[in-house]
């Protein structure tokens, strides 16, 4: 089992025990695990920096991020990346698909929308790698996204749209 998995699925076991039980209050457990957690994204984020070269410009308050690269006169290249802390799927999703532009590589795949779509398959990826749940919420996101990022296509003169991104056309 993956370092902090059984910690999220205890976590995750305890809330369910005490919604069950019509509190909706943190127990002491809770408390417990609620640190635990954090342990285990601060693993996750240090794994992705050490991996792929990354340093944090900043911690992001809001549910957006942006990826990108800082080019020297030198020839040295830094790869940067504004999120927000993992500290749930969603951010821990949104913090994941950062990374996974530069894991895949900017500008690898034309309209830029496909280049979004296969970010977001990457950061499932990994999210399913590290243990970090799938839930509804990130799945909303991840659709929510995808629209924008298509219907901006689209906006932008975009003639024929990828077949995996048909799911997201919204009719006009």
């Amino acid at each position: 089992m993956i370092e902090g998995q059984s910690v999220l699925f205890e976590m995750a076991a305890v809330y369910e025990r005490t919604a069950a039980k019509g509190s909706l209050r943190k127990t002491k457990n809770f408390r417990r695990s609620t640190a635990e957690r954090r342990h285990f994204y601060d693993a996750l984020v240090l794994r992705m920096k050490n991996e792929f070269g990354i340093a944090i410009r900043k911690w992001r308050r809001s549910m957006n991020g942006v990826a990108y690269e800082l080019h020297y006169n030198n020839g040295e290249v830094k790869r940067m990346v504004a999120a927000p802390r993992p500290r749930s799927p969603v951010s821990a999703c949104i913090f994941l698909h950062e990374v996974g532009h530069h894991a895949i590589g900017f500008k690898k795949f034309r309209p830029r929308c496909l280049e979004e779509y296969h970010v977001w398959q990457w950061a499932f990826e990994q999210m399913r790698k590290n243990g970090v749940p799938i839930d509804e919420h990130v799945k909303r996101h991840y659709r929510r996204s995808m629209r924008h990022y298509v219907r901006l296509a689209k906006k932008r003169g975009l003639k024929s749209l990828p077949a995996q991104l048909e799911e997201f056309a919204v009719a006009a």
